[in-house]
């Protein structure tokens, strides 16, 4: 019911922001993907799942002051997933954040469906301030792939679907101090294990030695963090890192960092190298929840100590894309592949090809793939 309500009320504000005269203006964007995904360990084992995947971006702005926020991420999943008895349903319908804003309406043997309000915020702006209370996305990521300083809302790169990433339920308070430098300080609140935590935050952003630098000091759930985050360029390729501590409570200090090169051809490829050091990586953590991103924190970013990236990329004419990755780990002597190809059918209309291959030592999981098919369409009014 209070998902309804939700709705009800933020309908009733954006129609109020209509009937009230010029100053206030309304859009709403999103999309309809449909993936169909083939799962395969070997040539005899094959899965398919099919997701309808709905989204509805609502915003309402009053002058140049105001702006209300508000967006839904919904999938509807039919296939041979929810056959098997080792798929966690309920992990659809976790929301860590304060309010829980997410819920299964339709949870059948056959059939599920999903919906989770990952926006949800009112902003206000007036010159250099910038004030942002409910659930918002807040990206201290700087880096391509591993981002160590983004202690907010850690996002999963294998997670290739959800290109909005996660919301946290926060308030953020953004000052520019120059024409290259800024303040933000945060606070959030979460319920991960039913238990409350909160995190205060505070980073400084600045230009020099035409390099974009930040440094982050925050508290989280009594632990310390300090972090160091830079993006520039060496000769010409571009040059990006990051580097957090974070304080023990009972066990030792941790470490996190990573580094990336990225450098453009002039026949229109990229190439992309990125490193990881994870401090956080304990033996004992499953490797295959943390590849699926269920186990993800910004001091432990992936199921190895070392990880190395990959990326060639490249168009093949107007239309198309295409790129292949490539991910090391040494723990469980990790090797992942991806390979993607994207068409361009209209302004609004896309077609991709993804897949991952995943090789490890990991007992019952030594060698797993699948393969997507998509295709997605975007709207836009207001």
């Amino acid at each position: 019911m209070r998902h309804f309500i939700l709705l009800f009320l933020s309908s009733g504000i954006l129609l109020h922001a209509q009937q009230t005269g010029n100053n206030w203006h309304w859009s709403v964007q999103g999309y309809v993907k449909y993936l169909n995904t083939v799962n395969f360990h070997d040539a005899d084992t094959f899965y398919t799942d099919n997701l309808w995947h709905p989204r509805l971006d609502f915003k309402g702005y009053y002058r140049d002051t105001w702006t209300f926020a508000l967006s839904s991420r919904n999938r509807i999943l039919y296939g041979d997933r929810l056959k098997n008895p080792l798929f966690d349903r309920e992990i659809l319908d976790t929301d860590t954040g304060v309010a829980d804003l997410s819920f299964l309406p339709v949870n059948r043997d056959n059939l599920l469906v999903s919906s989770v309000f990952d926006r949800l915020y009112l902003q206000y702006s007036s010159g250099k301030w910038n004030l942002r209370v409910g659930r918002q996305r807040i990206n201290w990521g700087i880096n391509t792939v591993w981002n160590p300083n983004d202690i907010f809302n850690t996002s999963n790169y294998l997670d290739w679907d959800y290109e909005e990433k996660p919301g946290s339920d926060a308030v953020r308070l953004h000052l520019d101090t120059g024409g290259m430098s800024s303040i933000e300080g945060v606070y959030k609140a979460e319920k991960p294990d039913g238990k409350r935590v909160n995190t205060y935050a505070l980073r400084y952003q600045f230009n020099l030695w035409q390099y974009d630098f930040q440094c982050l000091g925050a508290v989280v759930d009594s632990r310390l963090v300090a972090g160091i985050g830079w993006a520039g360029s060496i000769g010409d390729a571009g040059f990006k890192g990051e580097w957090s501590y974070f304080s023990g409570q009972d066990e030792r200090g941790i470490w996190a960092g990573s580094i990336s090169w990225d450098y453009a051809f002039q026949k229109g490829t990229n190439l992309l190298v990125s490193g990881l050091y994870n401090g956080g990586y304990q033996e004992d953590s499953s490797p295959v929840l943390m590849l699926s991103g269920e186990r993800l924190q910004a001091r432990n970013l992936f199921p190895s100590e070392y990880a190395v990236l990959g990326q060639w990329s490249g168009d093949i004419g107007a239309p198309w894309r295409w790129s292949i990755s490539g991910i090391y780990g040494n723990a469980h002597d990790m090797f992942i592949l991806i390979p993607q190809l994207d068409y361009s059918l209209k302004d609004n209309w896309d077609l991709s090809l993804y897949g991952q291959s995943f090789f490890a030592g990991i007992p019952g999981y030594k060698q797993w793939n699948f393969v997507t098919f998509r295709l997605r369409w975007s709207f836009s009014g207001g």
